[in-house]
Parts: C-alpha cells; structure tokens; sequence
C-alpha cells in the first residue's frame, strides 16, 4: 500500500425493514458544498463500499425511514455513538 492512496471501506448491511441506506454526510475530498450536506439532503451510498480518496475524511450514516426509532436502532445508537 502506498501512503496516499484512495481506501475502500466496507459498508455494514443495513437492516431493510428499518433502514433506507447509508448516506454520505461528510466527504472532504468533494468540493463545496458537496463536501459537507445537511443530513436531510445527504446522497444515498450505492453499494457495498465507499471509497475515501487519499488525504480525506468522509462520514457516512444510516438513514431512517421513519422518524420513530426502533429499540434495535436506539439500542444500537447509543452503544456506538459515532455510527448515527
């Protein structure tokens, strides 16, 4: 591995009942205002990876489909805080 180079992370599943996909908040790699997105207006990730080019930051979530969590989502929320 090169010390620059663009990074593929592996995207969790997202469970389908309660999920509409990951979205991409933050991308510092993207020029403005792409780089960073209201998380209303964040683009649904495709696929099973996000590629982080080299020299970057992104921050990805998943995006509820409805605004009432689940215990399984509020359970998971609170032990990871950095994955909402």
């Amino acid at each position: 591995m090169l010390p620059y180079e663009a990074l593929d992370f592996e995207l969790p599943p997202a469970p389908v009942a309660v999920i509409a996909g990951w979205g991409r908040w933050l991308d510092t790699s993207r020029d403005p205002p792409e780089d960073i997105v209201e998380a209303a207006a964040a683009p649904i990730v495709r696929g099973e990876q996000y590629r982080v080019a080299p020299r970057s930051v992104a921050a990805v979530f998943v995006q509820a489909t409805h605004t009432e969590p689940t215990p399984e989502v509020a359970d998971a929320d609170i032990a990871n805080p950095a994955s909402a």
